[in-house]
């Protein structure tokens, strides 16, 4: 039972068995990270990684999982999409009425 040290948000510094660990790597950003749950709350916590600690969890065994972005983040957007400005708009009305414009 090999153990790793890490973090929780909840409860600070926290060690944990390398079977609770995966890695998680972005293919298209490259962006790699640890995900697990805190074995004292079971809060998940995600830890941001440097390449080179990735391939050395890599190494050692850990499992990895390998992800994309949505297709949907590259596809062109109509004309008529809703911008931040509609959303706010959206959040600020007080009733029905004031949505449809009545």
């Amino acid at each position: 039972m090999a153990l790793a040290k890490a973090s929780c948000s909840n409860c600070g510094d926290i060690e944990l068995e390398k079977e609770h660990m995966k890695l998680r790597l972005c293919v298209d950003t490259s962006q790699g990270s640890c995900v697990y749950n805190c074995p004292i709350c079971g809060r998940p916590n995600t830890k941001t990684l440097i390449p080179q600690i990735m391939g050395m969890l890599v190494k050692e065994g850990l499992s990895l999982e390998v992800w994309s972005l949505p297709a949907e983040l590259s596809e062109p957007r109509p004309e008529g999409a809703i911008t931040i400005i509609d959303k706010i708009s959206l959040l600020e009305a007080n009733n029905l009425e004031e949505l449809i414009g009545s």
